[in-house]
């Protein structure tokens, strides 16, 4: 068929589907053409013989952008162009890309066709529209399948009301997922208008999301992979049980005018109806003694209900007070396991101190996660034998009980036994109710301020609750069938039940006595609740109350980033780390589990094609494995191997597998970072061939090679030579490609370390001016060299690493001055640090600075960074006045955030400008007004990292030992 005749049928299929959608605003997607099998087969062939006797015309711009879509449904993050080539022969002589994006704004405007969104959007002018109308890409369905499972449990009426808040909800919790399908989330009216379709849309719809055909073949597609086939069928389930009809539109209409999202910070976050209380347990150990723990609930249900809280829970770090260690980013988000008390905490004490987060948060957080009240803990021993922490003081006939109190007691009275506890500033009284509780119990019972409950029970009864601590506290899963069972041992006439504030009068027969009353509440909306129930007696009687408060909150899925509860916790930091992250060792891995546990490690690496490149079974590492030790594996056995190296540069994606036997397995998967502009690389002992891959779709690209030995040098190339394969003539640099916004550099070498002198190679760098100009150029260099990825050899990241050191000196030599300068160069000769003190500070009353910082190299190497900042703020009092310029005053610049912007420059060049951010120009005057500081700063980097001993693993994530930021 010639392609007047596709441009006829496709332009009829548009228009009548356009018309369909006219009222619902919903738009068109290319790929919703209609076309069979056989008949896309016959279009694409049509299309290939066309374009081989002249350009594409705007008379046929319709199967064009059918074509074009189809190529984008098979994307999978590559070069889109190089792919389009390939199966077009002829487009690289007559094709033109910005005749393709012509079409599909045409497209958009006459038929009113999706259009793209967010920043991907604006990275990728071009091929953005193509996989736009791809709808959903093959390589991004397995993701969508697990995030709509993951987010069916927390979807509510109110999230589903619009694709934009539905998309919004579904990119808050696409975090964990790969660097391309969270861009693919930020057209969020798309990933709604698509999820929706997926969840609820039924197969005979007119007024649909998607074509049903085109829909069906999403589905089809997902479906051939069994666990997306359960994700999806376990997320449409979930969706049906909730009766979500659809969306009553795309966007909503908010009576301010502004968008309803992102959601700004509340001074104090609403936490009412969520859950965030501690819980403490007592388990047995040997010798009869009793172990006590506290669990820190996960945060995950409030981060639901906010975006921005999420962010900022996830970027936070904090302490576990009661011990005064460092908890991990994330692992604050998702809570901690519970973690035994050496010491007993202050009655309504903080059990955890935040950082980082914003004061509203900050304050509400640590008011919900606090130390129960005291004078007494009264714990209710189970019958597997652990005790569990009650919020009331009821307690019940023929139940053991376990009781904490401030003061020993030396002779207990009758049926009370001293419980030893393994903690101290607490002690342990153990007593175990008779089936009758007598009047010497009574008393007994109200000395010790608990009070023997009457004969109603409540419990929960047909589908279990997560927990149940049989006082009358209990916690499900959203969606799960709340059912209740109430019993008491004496006739009654009726029951009175309240819920969430309604009321329901129950009538009894005689016959139902003693026999117990079902309730079925069905599913119950996600936060806290409250049930109590009143008995009338036939009897004159008094009534008994019983009550029930319990918490609904969406299960937790497992993720990447954060820990898994059982015998193994895993944390990840970033949740989603690309490839070079992992390859560059920029990762947090953290894997715990028993000490006698062995870890087996298995990395695979795939092209984009899925197809095996390289394959390797890890040295066995014993648990637990925290980021160093994983850091230093990974090198040994994967980044410093010959053949992975050669691998790497053409790698798609890297699977780890962690293997602990019968506790379980972790699976880490990390993909490319897809990006308008990347380097790929083919390195070896002869050659390096650099080739850029532009999907930016914009004019103008500039190339720039910069040398190992003069850092801040460069020489230009073509653009159009870069993009066909750059043959690298010398032994290899820094290659920086920018247009625009967009930027992509690569650090490549010889894959083979032809003599030791290639290890000596001293990096120099011009200019002899200390301005703030200058300066500001020299940081901005160290951001690129510290950003560029490196190519697979070793010898990447070692030479990186030195121009890295050589810009930490030249800033610290630029601020510090010439005596700075010539102290340093005679440390790099003699590592010798006596010049160095010496030249820390002139003035009579600064000298001993150096001296200070020297004597106390042992405590200040053994101290976090956050602690060492401090410490040197305060010493420094004593000999430096306040570092202070009207600038930096103005500025909002405090003594303590100089010394870290001093510290920061001195130990990690690159990263010192993106964290200073708005106040980087008034801190770096500052410090040019203040070089005492900076000559401090950089002294003391330099002695704690002597101190500290061997050089830090190339590629991880110091320049330095002990500055890991």
């Amino acid at each position: 068929m010639a392609l007047e005749l596709w441009q006829t049928r496709l332009s009829a299929h548009y228009r009548e589907l356009a018309g369909r959608r006219s009222k619902s605003g919903w738009p068109l997607f290319a790929l919703e053409h209609g076309l069979d099998e056989a008949a896309l087969r016959d279009l694409e062939d049509d299309i290939r013989d066309a374009i081989l006797t002249g350009p594409p015309s705007s008379k046929h711009s319709l199967p064009w952008i059918v074509y074009a879509s189809e190529v984008g449904y098979r994307y999978s993050g590559d070069e889109y162009w190089q792919t389009f080539a390939e199966e077009t022969p002829g487009w690289a002589e007559r094709g033109d890309r910005r005749w393709m994006r012509t079409a599909f704004r045409r497209f958009a405007e006459e038929l009113h066709g999706a259009e793209p969104e967010g920043t991907w959007a604006s990275w990728f002018s071009i091929i953005a529209w193509p996989i736009t109308h791809a709808v959903l890409p093959k390589d991004l369905q397995r993701q969508l399948a697990q995030l709509l499972y993951d987010a069916s449990t927390s979807l509510r009426p109110d999230v589903f009301n619009t694709a934009d808040s539905l998309g919004h909800h579904l990119k808050t919790l696409s975090r964990d997922y790969s660097s391309r399908f969270q861009q693919f989330a930020e057209n969020v009216l798309l990933l709604g208008q698509v999820a929706a379709a997926l969840l609820v849309q039924d197969a005979e719809s007119k007024d649909s999301l998607l074509l049903p055909n085109t829909l069906d073949r999403l589905v089809r597609d997902i479906e051939k992979e069994q666990t997306s086939r359960e994700w999806l069928s376990g997320a449409r389930s979930r969706a049906r049980r909730l009766r979500l009809r659809g969306l009553s539109g795309r966007r909503a209409i908010p009576s301010s005018g502004a968008a309803p999202f992102p959601p700004k910070w509340e001074e104090t976050p609403e936490l009412e109806g969520l859950r965030f209380e501690p819980q403490l347990l007592a388990r047995p150990v040997s010798g009869g003694a009793w172990q006590l723990l506290v669990e820190i609930p996960s945060l995950a249900p409030l981060a639901l209900r906010n975006p921005a809280y999420r962010d900022a829970l996830s970027k936070s770090t904090g302490v576990f007070v009661p011990s005064g260690k460092p908890i991990a980013r994330q692992a604050l988000l998702y809570g901690l396991s519970p973690t035994p008390l050496a010491m007993w905490p202050a009655p309504n004490s903080p059990l955890v101190q935040y950082k980082g987060c914003p004061p509203g948060l900050t304050l509400a957080l640590e008011a919900a996660l606090r130390m129960p009240p005291g004078p007494r803990w009264l714990f209710k021993v189970q019958a597997d034998g652990q005790a569990v922490h009650l919020k009331s003081n009821l307690v019940h006939a023929g139940a053991s009980y376990l009781i904490l109190i401030a003061q020993p007691v030396a002779r207990p009275a009758p049926g009370l036994t001293v419980a030893s506890v393994l903690c101290e500033g607490v002690h342990g009284l153990r007593f175990d109710l008779p089936e009758t509780i007598d009047d010497v119990w009574a008393v007994l019972m109200a000395n010790l301020g608990a009070v023997p409950s009457r004969t109603l029970e409540v419990w929960p009864v047909g589908s279990p609750p997560a927990s149940w601590d049989d006082e009358g506290t209990a916690e499900w899963l959203l969606g799960q069938e709340i059912m209740l069972g109430v019993r008491a041992d004496h006739p009654l006439d009726r029951l009175i039940v309240e819920f969430d504030g309604h009321e329901e009068h129950i009538p009894l027969s005689r016959s139902e006595h003693p026999h117990p009353v079902f309730l079925a509440l069905g599913p119950v909306a996600e936060g806290k609740h409250a049930l109590k129930v009143r008995t009338v007696p036939r009897a004159a009687q008094e009534q008994l109350e019983g009550f029930l408060d319990f918490t609904v909150r969406p299960p937790r899925p497992w993720s990447a980033s954060q820990p898994a509860y059982g015998p193994l916790r895993f944390l990840l930091t970033p949740g989603a780390p690309t490839l070079e992250q992992l390859w560059e060792g920029r990762i947090e891995l953290n894997l715990a589990a028993p000490a006698w546990a062995s870890v087996k490690g298995r990395v695979t690496l795939l092209d984009e094609r899925a197809n095996l490149l390289f394959e390797k079974t890890m040295s066995p590492l014993k648990a637990p494995i925290e980021p160093e030790r994983w850091r230093s594996a990974f090198a040994r056995d994967i980044r410093e191997d010959s053949a992975a190296q050669v691998q790497y540069d053409m790698a798609h994606l890297c699977r780890v597998d962690l293997d602990v036997g019968q506790l379980g397995r972790v699976r880490l998967v990390s993909e490319r970072a897809f990006t308008p502009l990347r380097w790929s690389a083919r390195v070896s002992s002869e050659t390096i061939v650099l080739r850029l891959i532009d999907n930016s779709g914009m004019d103008g690209v500039e190339v720039r090679e910069y040398d190992f030995a003069k850092p801040d040098a460069f020489k230009r190339h073509p653009a159009d030579v870069a993009t066909q394969g750059l043959r690298v003539d010398s032994d290899g640099g820094l290659y920086y490609a920018s247009v625009g916004e967009a930027e992509a550099a690569i650090v490549a070498t010889r894959g083979v370390l032809r003599a030791f002198s290639d290890l000596r190679v001293e990096p120099r760098l011009s200019g002899t001016t200390s301005d703030y100009t200058t300066l500001e150029s020299l940081l901005g260099l160290a951001r690129v060299w510290g950003e560029a990825k490196v190519s697979g050899s070793a010898l990447s990241a070692f030479y990186r690493r030195n121009v890295l050191q050589a810009i930490a000196r030249k800033a610290a030599s630029s601020i510090g001055g010439a005596s700075w300068e010539e102290a340093e160069r005679v440390h790099r000769r003699t590592k010798e640090v006596e010049q160095l003190k010496r030249a820390v500070a002139s003035a009579p009353h600064q000298r001993a600075l150096g001296t200070a910082l020297l004597l106390d190299v042992s405590e200040y190497a053994r101290l976090p960074i956050r602690d060492r900042i401090g410490r040197l703020t305060d010493l420094s009092a004593k000999f430096v006045a306040h570092p202070r310029t009207t600038q930096s005053t103005a500025a909002g610049v405090e003594p303590l955030w100089i010394w870290e912007l001093g510290l920061r420059v001195a130990s990690r060049p690159d990263t010192a400008r993106e964290w200073a951010s708005g106040r980087f120009e008034a801190g770096i005057r500052t410090l040019l007004d203040n070089p005492v500081v900076m000559r401090a700063s950089r002294f003391l980097v330099l002695i704690v990292d002597r101190e500290l001993g061997a050089d830090p693993e190339v590629g991880a994530a110091a320049l330095y030992n002990g500055w890991t930021w």
